[in-house]
């Protein structure tokens, strides 16, 4: 009679902590589920947030799944060492083209007539032909003063014929001269636009990624909210279980 005493004692303990298990344990269903449902109601709310955001900011698809949290910039890496190749090229030809033309307003007219061609990068295809008919003219005025005086029409006349050649080459030369300039400045105009798309790009970036700073970090406070109340349906799978 002992030993069934005893053992009715024990299973009825065992029934008790048994039952005292099973109402613990679906407390902690319930308190899992009120949880979950708490969690649900603020990924709602933030996801609302991140959308309303994302509108306002204009936020692009691909931009809004970055991994590294960060606008789109203006410029792709690739397009930005094109570009800065591009203007040490032009910096570079810059100062050549304004060095070259610095050095030929310096010569006088004689000088310039001869050394502007080795400056140009392409011979110019006109002054030849000039400079030649320039020199049969001083040729045929030379053979002329030796038959005539200063004051004969023969002579006048060949004089004349040089000074027109004269004036010719020296409007030639002029018209070089500022087709240089023109070309330095339009290397100056090409490299002032680059560097200012690259300084434009630039402060485009850093005045998004500060009117974007906060939907990224609501957004990160969406993914920290959902992987929560992952974690919660996971402990409550595992509870039914």
């Amino acid at each position: 009679e002992a030993a069934d005493l005893a053992n009715r004692i024990a299973e009825t303990y065992r029934a008790h902590r048994l039952a005292q298990n099973v109402e613990v344990s679906e407390d902690y269903l319930l308190a899992l589920r009120e949880e979950w449902e708490n969690q649900a109601a603020k990924v709602h709310e933030a996801q609302t947030n991140v959308d309303r955001l994302r509108e306002e900011l204009g936020i692009t698809e691909s931009e809004a799944e970055a991994a590294n949290g960060a606008p789109k910039p203006t410029l792709s890496l690739e397009e930005v060492r094109q570009l800065q190749t591009q203007l040490i090229t032009l910096k570079a030809s810059e100062v050549s083209q304004e060095t070259a033309l610095q050095k030929l307003t310096n010569l006088p007219p004689a000088k310039l007539r001869g050394a502007i061609q080795i400056m140009l990068d392409q011979p110019d295809a006109e002054l030849p032909s000039l400079m030649s008919q320039l020199d049969l003219a001083e040729e045929a005025l030379v053979k002329i003063s030796m038959e005539h005086t200063p004051d004969h029409p023969n002579y006048i006349m060949a004089k004349k014929i040089v000074d027109q050649w004269n004036r010719k080459i020296d409007a030639r030369v002029e018209g070089i001269l500022l087709g240089l300039q023109a070309k330095l400045d339009r290397t100056r105009a090409t490299s002032g636009e680059i560097s200012q798309q690259l300084v434009s790009a630039r402060s485009n970036d850093l005045v998004r990624v500060e009117r974007c700073r906060h939907y990224y970090a609501e957004k990160q406070k969406l993914q920290d909210l959902l992987d929560f109340k992952r974690i919660i349906g996971m402990k409550i799978a595992a509870q039914k279980s």
